[in-house]
């Protein structure tokens, strides 16, 4: 019985432990997994978008858990409707950088999925992908 209680105890310790160190819910799980230099959020969704949206907007969070700063190099576009701000960017040790991008609303009817992968220095981080997904009508 109190196996029962403790071990489902232990997990909510633990993943409040990780989420104050994370600063997010969705970023528990690849920290878990070792990894340091997370995106928050890995998918954009853009949801259902008119065909004279223009352009959105987006933002995600690249969260440094690494000890030493990170250089993000710069980064690959899935396609053309996506820009991007300057690179390279430093991130700090235990710190959070934003990072901009536009993408261009196609004036037809269509599935959005493209993504941006972000080049790092950091060895075992040499990359994080970003997928945007949404659907033009």
């Amino acid at each position: 019985m109190r196996v029962a209680i403790l071990v489902p105890l232990a997990l909510v310790v633990l993943f409040v432990a990780v989420y104050a160190v994370t600063g997010s819910s969705a970023l528990v799980l690849p920290w878990l997994r070792g990894e340091r230099v997370l995106v928050d959020p890995a998918v954009v969704h853009l949801g259902v978008l008119p065909r004279d949206a223009g352009v959105v907007d987006v933002r995600v969070r690249v969260v440094n858990l690494h000890s030493s700063p990170v250089r993000l190099l710069g980064a690959q576009r899935s396609c053309g409707c996506i820009s991007l701000g300057r690179f390279p960017v430093e991130i700090s040790s235990g710190e959070v950088q934003a990072i901009a991008m536009r993408v261009a609303v196609p004036e037809r009817p269509e599935t959005i999925d493209e993504s941006v992968t972000l080049f790092a220095n950091v060895s075992g981080v040499e990359s994080l992908t970003v997928r945007i997904v949404g659907r033009v009508e």
